[in-house]
């Protein structure tokens, strides 16, 4: 029932943070976990968890109507800019709703945030695929799983701007003392 005004945009513009934050420590902790992982079953059962986890299984199997695997599972959480439960959706939804805010007044820097998704966006996704040894794939999982951890801190970093621009107080808050 917000007005739909600056402040409703960092409203929004904070949760977009949160859940980019949540989802790309949630996505990098798997990848390191699963590297560590040695069945392939495990795997699998794995993944379709974090599919859940996500929101996302629907999505998963609506598109690639097959047992969940890594490749398409992480493309789909990192990349997909119509699934809102997906890394890319949120880094979309964030620039756009900063674009209005900046209406008023000078410019955020979003480009460490747009830097570190460039980054994942051209990770070599073919690493991950189930034909490549295990070695390689493993190293690109944690190379990946770095790459996420980047974007997390990125999006923190657009929240400290954004605390420092529109909720730092210079003043002493007066402390009001009510009594019956």
């Amino acid at each position: 029932n917000m007005t739909r005004d600056m402040g409703w945009r960092l409203h929004i513009v904070g949760r977009r943070i949160e859940r980019l934050d949540n989802l790309a420590v949630r996505l990098a902790t798997f990848l390191r976990i699963h590297v560590d992982t040695a069945e392939p079953l495990n795997r699998e059962l794995a993944t379709e968890a974090l599919l859940e986890l996500c929101d996302s299984i629907i999505t998963y199997r609506t598109r690639y109507r097959a047992q969940p695997a890594l490749l398409p599972a992480m493309h789909l959480l990192c990349l997909d800019h119509t699934n809102p439960h997906a890394l890319g959706f949120q880094v979309r939804m964030i620039s756009n709703y900063l674009s209005h805010v900046d209406d008023h007044g000078a410019a955020l820097n979003l480009a460490p945030l747009r830097d570190a998704y460039h980054n994942l966006r051209d990770f070599p996704w073919v690493a991950l695929e189930s034909h490549v040894g295990d070695d390689t794939r493993n190293a690109a999982c944690l190379s990946l799983a770095d790459c996420l951890d980047d974007l997390a801190r990125a999006g923190r970093g657009v929240s400290d701007l954004l605390a420092m621009r529109f909720f730092t107080y210079t003043g002493r808050a007066a402390h009001a003392t009510f009594t019956a």
